[in-house]
């Protein structure tokens, strides 16, 4: 069954599908490719390959990246990262089974626009990614805008209550790593994870911790778990 709903202006609303799952991200794509109002660029099924299309995509006017938050190499919060960072007018939405506050908070942190479920209704899908292009709405499921309202009333006490940045259990486990002196290749061996993967961490750690260098990031966190 066609999807009827309109984008604003006529124009489609460009996307760019990134989901570790083939199978999923055919089905998001057909039900997308339903609406008048929606085209599909391309997809990809890793961080590397979504950072290198997005590059390309950016020229054919690409909107939106739907990321898979389960992307393999825990890698989706560093590619949320870059894409915001290398576009700015860019749309990023999180697709995730389930998340816990902290890496909803994460996510909206990184540069997310949204948040929704993967399985949400395919006509609910459509209509909530199309009226926030409208400006009608954010693409937030009803679970994670819940999370994000209790981590206004209640987290963020928690937070000052912490010297430092909230840090991903990825990334604190990579930044022991690094405090002991192991290279990004030892990392990657160690973790499983390809290096470029590790590289993306090391970045957002940075980033975090407004530091210029590795050596100041684990400085500031020795100094934060002192205090």
């Amino acid at each position: 069954m066609r999807i009827t709903s309109s984008s604003p202006n006529g124009s489609p609303l460009r996307i760019l599908i990134v989901d570790a799952d083939a199978f999923f991200r055919r089905g998001v794509r057909e039900i997308l490719n339903e609406s008048d109002g929606i085209q599909v660029l391309g997809e990809a099924g890793d961080g590397d390959v979504a950072v290198r299309l997005t590059r390309d995509l950016a020229a054919r006017g690409l909107d939106l990246v739907l990321l898979d938050h389960d992307l393999p190499d825990d890698a989706a919060l560093a590619v949320l990262t870059q894409l915001t960072e290398e576009h700015p007018g860019l749309q990023v939405v999180a697709l995730a089974n389930s998340l816990p506050e902290v890496d909803v908070i994460a996510l909206v942190r990184a540069g997310a626009s949204g948040v929704l479920s993967k399985h949400v209704a395919p006509t609910l899908l459509v209509h909530t990614l199309l009226a926030f292009q409208r400006g009608e709405g954010l693409p937030m499921s009803r679970e994670v805008g819940l999370k994000i309202l209790d981590y206004v009333r209640h987290g963020q006490t928690r937070e000052t209550s912490e010297a430092g940045p909230r840090l991903t259990s990825r990334e604190r486990e990579i930044l022991g790593l690094v405090s002991s002196g192991a290279r990004d290749r030892d990392i990657a061996e160690r973790l499983v994870v390809s290096e470029s993967t590790v590289k993306k961490h090391v970045q957002n750690i940075l980033r975090k911790f407004q530091a210029r260098n590795r050596a100041e990031a684990v400085a500031r966190w020795r100094s934060r778990d002192s205090a």
